[in-house]
Parts: structure tokens; C-alpha cells; sequence
């Protein structure tokens, strides 16, 4: 049995304390336990500096239509990334990792006096895969004043998994990702206010959920200002209503959003200028 994720408590920075589902007899590996019997382990994670490098490869296909000012785009994706770092679980670590002997820097599994240890080191075992379907889209009128101009994106995630050692585990993404950008603009000077949503996903067990979520920005780009050659000046204000991130409904003190709901609401102004 491996997978990515552990049902963890307590857990402090490199130390945690997963559940196993059984505890083998001494003995070279590989083990096995016909009983289950779940105790709480110690595990001691540390770093491995012979770590591969991770490769990734995308496929897709498209297709685009475009009249006037108007566009749509849509394409199919597949995206895995392999060789990335993971652990195996507490219960595969004591069925497969050697007896720690003196002077062992690897991973090994501890016992003193009835307490067990499992000391884990990060390997080259985890290989992620998502498939689905982007959307773009737009539209600009021009006015009397200006113009008017609205664009947009959708992301449909059709699967995600991860496998760690061979074996399939859940990954959980929102379904569903939309951001929609309207415009206004006169000259050099546009104004635009976006909103961005996210649908709501279960944990990694299945047991919870963390909830939707949306956000606003304001942004305020003015080109050449004060009639500056070669020179943007940009302000505004992302996760105006200071969203806050979602918490998972078994565990509040879980949380998941994207990286502005953590920030909170954030004002910023940018010069760019070339010479």
C-alpha cells in the first residue's frame, strides 16, 4: 500500500505522526501483517540530495474562431508531470524499509522499547496526471467615448490523479475555474474589474470539503502618463472584498484558495519604463 497523503496528526515541520495499519514482526523486508491493528507511528522526513530532476509533457488540441473583434478558443489537455518527489505511507514504509542499524542515513524503520520510528527520505516515486478543457473568449466594442471590452476564461478539469509508486491516489482540483475581465477605455487610459471563481473540491479523503470560492480586482493602467514616452503606470487593488481562503468542513483548521485569498485584500501600484 502507498499513497501521497497520510491521515496525520500533530504534526511539527520535518515530524509527523501518521496511523499504520498493522505492525510487522522483525525481519528483512518485504513484510506483511494479517491483522490489522492501527497505531500511531512516529516519522521523520528528510531531504534527499540525489533527487532526479521532474519532467513534465503536455498534449492538446484546439481549434479557434475569431470575427471582428470577437474571439473564442477552446482546447484539450493532458498534463503529467513524473519523477517528482514523494513519500511512501506509514503502513508501506513498515512493510518495505530495512530495520535501522547504527549509522544508517537512509530510510529505515526505528523500534526502542515499543516505540516505533520511521525515518523517510523524499524519493523520485510521484507522477502527476490532469486532463480537461481551456476556454477563451472576448469581445471589444468601440464608442463614441472609447470602448467597452470583456474577456474571459474557463477551465474544466475532466480527471486528476496522482500516482505514488504505481499506485493511484485521489488529487483533488476545483472542477471548475472562471475568470471574467470587463474594460472600460478612453485614450490611454483603461480601467478593468475581474472576477474570479473557483469551484468547491473534496479533501484528499473524501471525507470533507473545502468550499467555493471568488474573488474581485480592480486595475487601473494608464499608458504614457503625463505624457512620458515609453512608460505604464499600473494600480489597483486584488481580492477587493478580502476573500478569505476556504476551510474544510471535517477539518477548520484546513484551509485551500488560490494565492491572493491569502494574501487578503492587496493594494499595488507598478512603473514601468523603458529607455
Amino acid at each position: 500500500m502507498s499513497q501521497l497523503w497520510d491521515v496525520v496528526r500533530h504534526s511539527t515541520g520535518a515530524q509527523d505522526h501518521p496511523y499504520i495499519r498493522c505492525v510487522p514482526e522483525r525481519g528483512p523486508p518485504p513484510r506483511s501483517c494479517d491483522t490489522r491493528n492501527w497505531r500511531q507511528v512516529t516519522r521523520i522526513t528528510t531531504g534527499n540530495p540525489e533527487l532526479d530532476p521532474s519532467g513534465s509533457e503536455r498534449r492538446s488540441i484546439g481549434f479557434e474562431a475569431r470575427r471582428g473583434p470577437s474571439y473564442f478558443l477552446a482546447d484539450w489537455y493532458r498534463l503529467t508531470t513524473s519523477d517528482l518527489p514523494g513519500r511512501h505511507s506509514g503502513t508501506s514504509a513498515m512493510l518495505n524499509h530495512p530495520e535501522c542499524s547504527p549509522g544508517s542515513s537512509g530510510s529505515c524503520i526505528e523500534r526502542a522499547a515499543g516505540d516505533i520510528t520511521i525515518h523517510e527520505r523524499f524519493v523520485n516515486i510521484a507522477e502527476t496526471r490532469v486532463s480537461g478543457v481551456n476556454t477563451r473568449f472576448g469581445t471589444r466594442t468601440e464608442t463614441g467615448w472609447g470602448f467597452v471590452a470583456m474577456r474571459g476564461l474557463w477551465r474544466y478539469v475532466t480527471r486528476s490523479e496522482v500516482l505514488v509508486a504505481g499506485r493511484k491516489n485521489p488529487n483533488p482540483l476545483p472542477r471548475n475555474a472562471v475568470r471574467i475581465v470587463t474594460s472600460a477605455g478612453r485614450n490611454n487610459l483603461t480601467a478593468s474589474w475581474a472576477v474570479n471563481w473557483r469551484d468547491e473540491i473534496q479533501n484528499h479523503w473524501g471525507y470533507g470539503r473545502f468550499g467555493s470560492w471568488t474573488g474581485h480586482d480592480l486595475t487601473l493602467d494608464w499608458k504614457m502618463p503625463l505624457g512620458l514616452d515609453n512608460t505604464r503606470l499600473t494600480a489597483g487593488v486584488y481580492n477587493v472584498t478580502d476573500a478569505k481562503l476556504s476551510t474544510n468542513t471535517a477539518n477548520p483548521s484546513a484551509t485551500d484558495g488560490p494565492v491572493a485569498a491569502g494574501w487578503g485584500r492587496t493594494f499595488f501600484v507598478t512603473l514601468n519604463m523603458k529607455f
